[in-house]
Formats: C-alpha cells, structure tokens, sequence
C-alpha cells in the first residue's frame, strides 16, 4: 500500500492586525484495494477575517471538496456511486460584549448550494446558528 497526502496551509496577517488571510489544500493518493470512502482526492478552501476593534470579527470561510466515493447500505442494496465535487461559503458576524463573554450568528451554506454529503442524504440548504462564547 502506497500513500501520499500533501498538505498545505497558509495565513497571512495585516501590520495592524485587523485583516487575516488564510489558505489551505490537500491533496491525497492512496493505493489500496478498495477504495476509502467518503474520503476527497483533492480538499481546498480560504478564510478572511476582518476585526476592525475589540469588540466586533467578520469572518467568510470557503470550502471545495473534489469529487469522492461513497457506498451507500442503509436502503438494503448496495449502491457505489461517486460524489460530485462542490464548495461552500459560510459566514460568521462575532461581537464580544466582555473579555468572558461574546454573541455570534453564523449562516452556513450562505449560496444555498445544493450538494450531497453522503448518497440519499442532501446537505442543508442555507442554516443560521447564533452562539454564545463565555470564556472562564
């Protein structure tokens, strides 16, 4: 069996702190009898976050994911098919009340891409989450 798995990540940050860039790819090849599932040749994405003060962070997040191979049992046949590639963009707005506690809203999937994460089972359209950060 013959692996190779490259991984890359990347960030910058501004003089004045208050942009930071990331990037970040993998990319794996696996020699093996059966294939692994669920499991992408190729993975990327980028980040940009944006704290202009204390108090306030924007974030996007993009992520695409290549094409991978899926089999699916639950319906009591076997189905092997592989999965499209497909990308994603979440968003994430963050305010810090206090140094112990911060309030967030995230939306995830912001352009309602419709992609599969596993066979028969189709991601969530677009999702917003609100989070409550207390830190000890």
């Amino acid at each position: 069996e013959v692996c190779a798995s490259d991984l890359i990540d990347a960030r910058w940050q501004s003089n004045d702190q208050k942009w930071t860039l990331g990037a970040h790819g993998s990319y794996t090849d696996i020699d093996a009898e059966s294939r692994l599932l669920g499991r992408p040749r190729i993975k990327a994405g980028a980040t940009a976050t944006y704290a202009p003060n204390d108090h306030w962070q924007f974030d996007l997040n993009y992520l695409w994911t290549g094409y991978r191979f899926e089999a699916s049992r639950y319906s009591g046949d076997v189905v092997n098919e592989t999965m499209p590639e497909y990308d994603r963009l979440d968003a994430r707005v963050k305010y810090r009340i206090n140094p112990q506690l911060a309030v967030s809203l995230s939306i995830e999937n912001v352009t309602d891409k419709h992609y599969m994460d596993d066979i028969g089972f189709p991601a969530v359209g677009t999702t917003g989450f609100v989070g409550i950060d207390f830190d000890f």
